[in-house]
């Protein structure tokens, strides 16, 4: 999954490269934090990551270097959909 999501990324970053000039407002380029993202974490953590760095993306926020984060700052687990039905299933057993 994760290599499908990157290589739909370099096509956008090709595709975007044919048709427009305009600047994107972050070091490095939206896209190419996606990327980063995707190639260090998993899945779901990449896509939140790269959903919250969209939404930065408007003129009210001031242009500046945003580099992908070295760790998870969060301790979040994301989990699978199987995973959480399994999860909910011993909860339910255990009451």
């Amino acid at each position: 999954m994760k290599k499908w999501i990157i290589k739909q990324i370099e096509n956008y970053q090709h595709d975007k490269s044919l048709h427009t000039t305009k600047k994107c407002r972050f070091i490095p380029t939206c896209s190419e934090y996606a990327k980063e993202c995707y190639k260090r974490f998993n899945t779901p953590y990449a896509s939140y990551l790269t959903i919250k760095r969209i939404i930065k993306c408007n003129p009210l926020h001031p242009m500046k270097y945003d580099p992908v984060p070295k760790k998870r700052k969060d301790k979040t687990k994301f989990v699978t959909l199987e995973e959480s039905i399994v999860a909910l299933r011993i909860k339910s057993k255990l009451k």
